[in-house]
């Protein structure tokens, strides 16, 4: 768990001033991307598939690229991004219960096991036989098979990656997720995909959970929940896979930077998985009233807006030109393995298509 505020602001004071400005940012636009949406919506109904998902990702992308946001707006624009999206995860399991969750979460549970083995395998194994570096490789295939850059952040140091690895990992990760992003919804729409089949797509491909979360509302409401259900899946075993990471560096005889403990699991868990399950066990009890629910579902959707603007904000293409394009060109490789792996498995195996 990062230290609150983080060690370079002095005090609590120096770390608000910090965040306002891309917090600002990032809630301003989420009201522009409603309106938006209602002006698209009255205008063409539903025969364009544009909804306040897309909108508010790409408002955020043209601050970032077109207007150069500066230095100052990262703050509040990460504070956005991971935050609000994990307050909203949380919110959503006041509208779902435990049986809901099993029965989506046991699917996808065998799902992700294999996916998350399959890309680090394979990201192994491109980075072995290109020279790319096993450790690059190792991040790659955790950002894009656990959950993007969250996953690399807290498995470098694990495997004492150096920082230039960690970078170009992310951006492997971010790229893949912009492809995801657009791709996703728009085939969905396109092909007549059922909302069940897009949310599975949505919470396997991409590799983030912000993006994950994203690319399955772009879609509709039950594709956005079974989404995070998956993605949700995914995140509660990223410190079996760290752990696992650790244990085959220390057999190699590889420099590590976390000790193989129990503990381990514990410290790496992401804990908005816990409350997404309290509230869901909450709600299977029924002792959340019809309006508590509603209030809650208006708050996580304007939760999301601001969130998916920190998304679109995030991407800087001009940063990815500084970075070695032959990982990043593996992670392209490897989401369509993983996106055509995903798609047999949810329609065929699972039934959902």
């Amino acid at each position: 768990m990062p230290k609150i505020p983080p060690d370079k602001y002095s005090g609590w004071i120096d770390y608000f001033k910090a965040l306002i400005p891309g917090v600002l940012l990032c809630v301003s636009l989420g009201f522009v991307a409603w309106y938006l949406e209602g002006v698209v919506y009255g205008k063409w109904g539903k025969n364009i598939p544009l909804n306040y998902v897309i909108i508010a990702i790409a408002l955020g992308i043209l601050a970032r690229n077109i207007f150069r946001l500066g230095e100052r707006f990262n703050e509040g624009v990460g504070f956005s991004t991971k935050v609000f999206l994990y307050i909203g995860v949380i919110l959503i399991g006041s509208r779902l219960n435990m049986l809901q969750i099993l029965k989506v979460g046991s699917g996808a549970l065998v799902m992700v096991s294999i996916s998350i083995t399959g890309m680090i395998l394979g990201a192994g194994y491109i980075s072995n036989k290109y020279r790319l570096g096993h450790r690059v490789g190792n991040l790659v295939g955790t950002g894009i098979g656990v959950c993007g850059v969250s996953a690399i952040i807290a498995t470098a140091p694990a495997i004492k990656a150096t920082h230039k690895e960690m970078l170009i990992a992310i951006g492997a990760s971010l790229l893949t997720d912009v492809m995801c992003l657009v791709s996703i919804p728009l085939l969905g729409h396109y092909l007549g995909w059922n909302d069940t089949f897009v949310g599975y797509l949505s919470g396997v491909t991409p590799s983030n959970t912000a993006q994950c979360v994203a690319t399955g509302f772009a879609f509709s409401d039950t594709a956005g929940t079974v989404a995070t259900i998956t993605k949700s899946t995914r995140n509660a075993l990223m410190p079996v896979v760290i752990m696992a990471l650790v244990y085959y560096y220390t057999k190699k005889g590889l420099p590590v930077g976390e000790k193989l403990r129990i503990g381990l699991l514990w410290s790496k868990l992401p804990k908005f998985v816990l409350g997404l399950l309290v509230l869901s066990v909450i709600a299977s009890f029924n002792l959340f009233t019809p309006e508590m629910v509603t209030a809650m579902k208006h708050m996580y959707k304007w939760l999301f807006a601001f969130c998916f603007v920190g998304i679109g904000a995030g991407v800087d293409f001009s940063q990815f030109q500084r970075r070695d394009l032959a990982p990043i060109i593996s992670g392209f490789l490897l989401t369509f393995v993983l996106f055509g792996y995903a798609y047999v498995f949810a329609g065929y195996v699972l039934g959902a298509k």
